[in-house]
């Protein structure tokens, strides 16, 4: 929840309060939460508002059932294909950081490989039988991941644990010591050790647009506070320590916990501009102001030429000429100038 709701204020709501208040859980994907808390009595609910939490819990355990299915499928692929991973966000949290597995809502899966194993785990996958969600990009520094359909289930495969220009600094970090071993019914996964599971948690919540940010990553932050000062470490010796500090304090002030303590930090230009580039979503300037502060500027001249200048493979999986390509991108601007939520794909 956003704020603390009296229990007195949950028994005033009328029909209309109480699917808003239901339509914000499931757009957080915090339904699972609300569930619970209910169900145990910690949060007293009228009947009929908590026959629409049943109702969105039902729907909710459906899409965890094709998670898992999916789920069961790459552990059984990547143990054959022996590929080095990390499984990541919601799939390891549920799984390692909270009571039930349920409790955390998941609606998608994560994978991170290394750049030079990237292009065979795709491979893998599409011989298994995926299919690309999103057409593949000519330049994979243009966005970390590459999304394909698995089981009726989208799965991404990162080649970088963080978007944009912070991607590029935590390629430092020590990806590949001591994972957490996940079993599942088709093999054993490995994922991030926990320090780095909420240095990874922090980051992203703070790198998501306000509009997209889902409040599951609040929670994977608050289960695991106690490796505060071990990522915070992590994160100063790479260069995150400005980024993980601030999504570790959203989490905290959105739960009531402004008064946890973090270290200082220095905040510089780039940092100011970057806050400034990310605090909504009112235009593609902003989005090219963001990543030319916070990355090198050779890989800026990557992405941008794998958007204005795709390659084949791009333009045979959209259907586009290079021309519709550039009419493409005008709109998406328009409509992100417009404040719609879109992904440039």
């Amino acid at each position: 929840m956003a704020r603390q709701i009296s229990v007195d204020d949950l028994l005033a709501l009328e029909a209309d309060q109480a699917r808003t208040l239901l339509s914000w859980c499931v757009a957080k994907r915090v339904v699972p939460l609300m569930f619970d808390a209910a169900r145990t009595g910690d949060l007293v609910v009228p009947s009929d508002v908590f026959g629409l939490v049943e109702e969105a819990m039902t729907a909710s355990t459906r899409d965890q059932l094709r998670i898992d299915h999916a789920l069961n499928a790459t552990a059984s692929l990547l143990n054959e294909v022996k590929l080095d991973h990390r499984l990541l966000k919601g799939c390891a949290t549920a799984r390692l950081d909270y009571d039930d597995t349920w409790l955390r809502h998941v609606g998608d899966i994560d994978l991170l490989f290394t750049p030079s194993d990237l292009p065979a785990a795709v491979a893998a996958f599409l011989d298994a039988g995926a299919t690309y969600e999103l057409p593949p990009r000519r330049w994979l520094d243009l966005e970390h991941a590459v999304t394909l359909d698995w089981h009726g289930v989208e799965v991404d495969l990162h080649c970088r644990l963080l978007p944009r220009g912070p991607g590029h600094l935590a390629r430092r970090l020590p990806l590949a010591t001591r994972p957490d071993r996940i079993e599942v019914e088709g093999g054993q996964l490995l994922a991030l050790p926990a320090p780095l599971r909420l240095l990874h948690a922090a980051c992203h919540l703070r790198l998501s647009p306000v509009r997209q940010r889902s409040y599951s990553s609040h929670s994977d932050v608050l289960r695991l506070r106690e490796h505060r000062d071990a990522a915070t470490s992590m994160a100063d010796d790479v260069g995150l320590g400005s980024v993980f500090r601030r999504g570790y304090a959203t989490a905290h002030h959105v739960a009531g916990l402004d008064d946890e303590p973090t270290r200082p930090h220095r905040t510089s230009p780039s940092d100011v501009l970057f806050d400034w580039a990310h605090a909504d979503e009112a235009g593609l300037a902003r989005s090219v102001i963001a990543e030319f502060v916070s990355t090198p500027p050779a890989f800026w001249v990557r992405n941008a030429a794998g958007y204005l200048a795709p390659g084949p493979a791009f333009l045979e999986a959209t259907g586009r000429n290079r021309r519709q390509q550039f009419a493409y991108l005008v709109r998406k601007a328009t409509q992100r100038a417009d404040g719609q939520s879109t992904r440039l794909r």
